[in-house]
């Protein structure tokens, strides 16, 4: 059945893109954790005793896990646009279901009929817009808040 390879193909491609996204993370993540393990207080925590999990939990996760946020946030904004294309170009998601690329190519479509009509257009690409913008603002806003290196540059006085 046409649906069926349709729909293991897309599978197939969602595993890829997430086994190449989970070895970038853990790419930045490993080479995050080697850096912040070479520093003096962890160096320090290690000569006064601190066990490998206390170092880990106390000292290393809190300066990781903006990376992770950032990351996951990032992957959002592009799958967003991935399925944007996909549905647009028409072997994304099942054209009756309501989504970005679908919703374009009827407001693409309503003005190829009557050029009058424009709003349907604009209003499917500002809503993307703001969608993908308005994640990308939450990854800074959160690498601003979580990145303790961030807080050290700001307060310092130069």
């Amino acid at each position: 059945d046409r649906r069926v390879e349709r729909l293991v193909l897309a599978l197939h491609r969602r595993i890829v893109r997430f086994r190449r996204a989970i070895r970038t993370l853990a790419r930045l993540l490993r080479a995050e954790t080697l850096k912040i393990s070479q520093l003096d207080y962890i160096q320090a925590a290690r000569a006064f005793g601190l066990g490998p999990f206390k170092i880990m939990k106390r000292h290393i996760l809190p300066n990781v896990i903006h990376i992770i946020l950032i990351v996951a946030v990032l992957d959002f904004s592009g799958i967003v646009l991935y399925e944007a294309v996909l549905s647009y170009v028409g072997v994304g998601v099942d054209p009756t279901t309501h989504s970005f690329g679908s919703m374009i190519n009827a407001g693409r479509l309503e003005l190829s009929r009557t050029p009058v009509v424009w709003w349907n257009l604009c209003a499917a690409f500002t809503f993307m817009l703001t969608l993908v913008l308005s994640a990308n603002l939450f990854a800074s806003a959160v690498r601003e808040a979580f990145d303790p290196r961030l807080v050290l540059k700001i307060g310092r006085k130069e």
